[in-house]
This record gives structure tokens, sequence and C-alpha cells, in this order.
């Protein structure tokens, strides 16, 4: 069997530099509850196609592979290697290459890899045509995971998530006192989360001076990507973190389990956000981090109160309009909790471990008004200060919020009373760790 494939590493080895045909891109897909299609479309002139492929270890260009099959006809418009029987999931790699014969002569794509992200429904099966649509999808079955994130890797799959890296502060909306940064010590995976966890500056040296991303900026403008100190106007006094989806689709069923973040002025960010107007979000599961957050007149909106919906504009009295709440013996931030929205055309269901807490009706789903095109991704992230999430004089503890939100000192005078809400920053629990996530199909 070895000398069979030192003469097929040969032969296709002298195939491969002839002429100027260009090998199709090779279209995967691992199906449910079982299968696996690898497939090139039949353009004239293909005369053999073969894959080989390992699950989850390298090939060589001389290894057959333990999944191959060479084959010298096409199906239907593709070329196409099918197993019915291959069980996969998401998580899996597949390390294969692939042989075209064209006119005669002999090209082959080697070291290729694909990582299994999600599991799909075979066209020929039983499906029942969903309403979800999903970026780069045709057929949607009802019911099917359309996405599934276990966070099981070594690292953060980078072909799944964009790690952002910008500068909010000065620059956006809710003008968050952050840099979100690509910083492994902040955006990382332990014993199977993600964790996203903030740290902040410890002495003035650390926000004078600049902060430049712009060799490295997942942002367009010079704002975004730069900052120097200017007068009160300080370096970002937190990196954080924020993660945004390459999955992109319009109505499903999102879970998330997840631990909230803990610490005063420390929010979550976990959302799925309009791919066309960012202003425009649907919050999974929102508390803030201080432990109590009270008002003159004793109202609490600290971590015991969990907000879901939607938001049209980030600025009061509309930010809340639409937004959902349920309340809590104990602080969000003190354990995992399941969070799903249920979103359609005519409605959107927020549920807390399992128990709805809210609905949006179809009336108010007009007033939100989704365009019928727009699709939205999810994004994961903390936000720590900024001007629109804790209200002018309320109190954590015995501390007034250390910044008015209209004042152009406000960064400044968050970062000076580091020495009280500091304190309240506790290892992990500062951190957003969330389990998993699965999308499905309506």
């Amino acid at each position: 069997m070895f000398a069979k494939a030192i003469i097929l590493f040969l032969i296709l080895t002298t195939f491969q530099c002839h002429g100027e045909f260009v090998i199709p891109e090779v279209t995967l897909e691992a199906y449910e509850p079982k299968g696996f299609r690898a497939s090139i479309p039949a353009l004239n002139g293909i005369q053999m196609f073969a894959f080989h492929g390992n699950i989850n270890k390298p090939i060589s260009q001389v290894d057959p592979g333990e999944y191959s099959q060479d084959y010298t006809s096409p199906t239907g418009n593709t070329w196409s290697y099918f197993n019915k029987d291959l069980k996969l999931k998401a998580g899996d790699v597949i390390h294969y290459w692939v042989f075209i014969q064209f006119l005669k002569l002999g090209y082959r794509k080697d070291n290729q890899v694909w990582n299994v992200t999600e599991l799909v429904q075979l066209k020929n099966s039983s499906c029942e045509t969903s309403p979800t649509t999903v970026r780069g999808r045709s057929v949607i079955c009802k019911n099917s995971i359309i996405f599934e994130e276990n966070f099981n890797g070594e690292g953060i799959d980078t072909k799944k998530w964009l790690i952002e890296q910008y500068i909010p502060t000065y620059t956006s909306l809710d003008y968050e006192f952050v840099s979100y940064q690509n910083d492994p010590t902040v955006c990382f995976l332990n014993d199977n989360k993600l964790f996203i966890k903030p740290k902040y500056a410890q002495s003035e040296a650390e926000v004078n001076g600049e902060l430049d991303f712009r060799n490295r900026c997942t942002r367009k403008t010079d704002e975004e990507c730069y900052k120097k100190r200017e007068i009160y106007f300080i370096i970002p006094p937190v990196t954080s973190g924020r993660l945004v989806s390459d999955f992109r689709f319009k109505y499903g069923k999102v879970e998330i389990r997840a631990k909230l973040p803990a610490g005063d002025w420390i929010y979550p960010q976990m959302y799925l956000e309009q791919v066309n107007d960012p202003k425009k979000k649907i919050w999974i599961g929102y508390a803030r981090g201080n432990n109590k957050l009270l008002a003159n007149n004793q109202e609490d909106i600290g971590g015991n109160l969990l907000f879901g919906g939607p938001v049209l504009d980030p600025e009061e009295p509309h930010r809340s309009q639409y937004l959902k709440s349920t309340r809590n013996s104990k602080p969000f931030t003190s354990q995992m909790h399941t969070l799903v929205v249920l979103w359609d055309e005519d409605h959107i269901s927020l549920q807390l471990n399992g128990i709805e807490y809210g609905k949006i009706d179809k009336r108010t789903m007009q007033e939100v008004n989704f365009a019928d095109n727009d699709m939205v991704r999810l994004v994961l992230g903390v936000g720590v200060g900024g001007v629109n999430d804790f209200p002018d004089d309320f109190r954590s503890g015995t501390n007034v919020k250390p910044w008015r939100n209209k004042d152009n000192k406000q960064v400044k005078n968050f970062f000076t009373a580091r020495s009280e809400w500091g304190k309240t920053w506790s290892g992990d629990n500062c951190a957003l760790q969330v389990d998993y996530i699965k999308v499905w199909a309506l």
C-alpha cells in the first residue's frame, strides 16, 4: 500500500505544474445526524476527481487518508465525494488533499484544512424549510442547529470570531472607558469556557503617552485606532475584549450559558447586533456588575436586575423603551445562567433558565422595524463605565458614581477613583464567562 502511495505521489507531483488550470474551490459540508461531502463544480474538461482526508490529524502528500475515493464521472453538476456514515461534530478538523485530472493533465491541492463549525441538513432528506436565513446557505431546515460554539479548542477560533482591536472612548455612542484589544490575558479559553476579563491601569503613567493600533486596528477611522493624551483626555484606563461572530443570520433561537461579570461599573455586552446598523441590537442578557446600585429613592438597578430585548438607540429614553426585565434574589453575576432569545418575524421571547420573563409582541415588532434583509451577528464583550449605562448620582455601596455623563473629565474622574471601584474587581469574577452558544433555526 505504501509503495502504491509513493508511485501515486510521484505521478501527481509530475502533473501538478502543467497548464493554466486552477483547481476550483472545494466545498465541504458536515451533515446531521451524520454524513460528509466534499465537492467541486463539474467544469468542462475535468476527467477525474479524487478526495483524500483524515479527521483530526494531519495528512501528508503520500498519505492516502482514512477517507478517500477516486471518481471518473461527475454526479449532476458536481464532482463529489460523499460518505453517508461519517459522523462529525462541531470542532472536528478535516485535513485533506484533492487531485483533479483536467484535459489529461494532473493537478493537486495539498495541505488543506477545514474546521467543522456547524452541521447542516441534507438537501434531499426530509427537510421542512425554515423561515431562518443564514449568510452563505441556501437551504435551512426547521429546528436544525445553525451555529454552535463550545470553546473547547486551544484558543479562540478566529475563523468564527473577530477579536476586536480599537478605541471606543471619545468616539462611540456608548463612550465606554476601555480599549478593546487582542490580549491573551483578557480574552482567553480556560476549562472549556470563554473568559473576557478586563484589567485596569495601576498608575498615572499608564494613561499618559499614546495608544496606537493603526497597524492592527479592526476599525477604519484614525480616532478609533490611535489616541494620544491631551490635557485631561487620558488614554482609556481599562483594557477589555470584544468578539464579533463571522456567523450571520436572521430569525432563530439563541441559547447562551454564561456568568455575567461582577465589579463596580462593569457590564456585559452579549447581544445580537444588526450588521447594517450596529445601533440596533437584541440584548440576550444584561446586568450591571455593581452588587447594588442605588438611587436617592433606594431604587436598585444593580446586579439583581436582568434586562433583555431590542435596543434601537443607545441613549435614553429610547434605550430602554422595549427592554424587558426580571429581578432575582441574588446578583446574576454570582453564577452561570442559561439565557435564551427566540426571535421571529412577529415576536421576541426572552427566557431565563427555561422560564419566559418577557415577550415583545407583533405590534411592538412593527415599531422595532428590523428591515426584511437585515441580518445580525453575535457580540460578546465587556464594557466599563461610559455615558449610557450608569445614571448620574447613583451609589454603589457608600460610593457615589465618580463621574458625570456630560462632563468632559468623565474618564479621568473615573480613573482617579480606582481605589474605590478597583477593589470590587475580584479575580475571574470580573470576567464574562461563556460556557456555550447554540443557535437553532425556527
